[in-house]
């Protein structure tokens, strides 16, 4: 599993859940608006960018082992390291919008979500590549990662 495609497909995965938040943003401006409160409608604009971001990550990871990994039997340290890649590969793009777009606690909010996108991303490694008994319904994985991208979503909003 070299390192380089993985560390792309996690960057290609940023870039598709980018577009789709962009393109959501110009049908629906408020989309991307988040006020600074918890109210309704942003706890649904926080929820919208997870599932977009989780529902990405599931799809390309996903790909990716149908292209590179189809009938290999791989270790458990072998897909942790491919679910840390690719975390890394997917966060590299939202730590480059969060360098440059905030002013206060730009590293702990850097470091933050490389965790969440790792942490999601070694999720969805084991539930795609662990041995069929092992594994997880689908929606049950995403559900999973959703809630976490969600928590961590409305932490930042309360702390930022």
């Amino acid at each position: 599993m070299p390192l380089i495609t993985i560390l792309l497909f996690g960057m290609l995965a940023a870039s598709f859940a980018l577009i789709f938040e962009l393109l959501l943003s110009g049908v629906n401006p408020a989309f991307l608006i988040i006020s600074e409160t918890l109210t309704f409608k942003t706890l649904v604009a926080l929820l919208g960018i997870a599932l977009l971001e989780e529902v990405s990550k599931y799809i390309f990871l996903r790909q990716y082992a149908l292209r590179f990994l189809l009938a290999k039997k791989l270790l458990a340290k072998n897909i942790f390291l491919l679910g840390i890649s690719f975390g890394v590969g997917f966060s590299a793009l939202e730590i480059l919008l969060i360098q440059n777009e905030m002013l206060a606690f730009p590293y702990l909010a850097s470091l933050g979500t490389a965790c969440l996108h790792i942490a999601t991303s070694i999720i969805f490694a084991f539930s795609l590549l662990s041995s069929a008994e092992k594994r997880f319904p689908p929606f049950l994985v995403l559900l999973i990662a959703l809630l976490l991208h969600t928590l961590y979503n409305i932490v930042v909003l309360a702390v930022f």
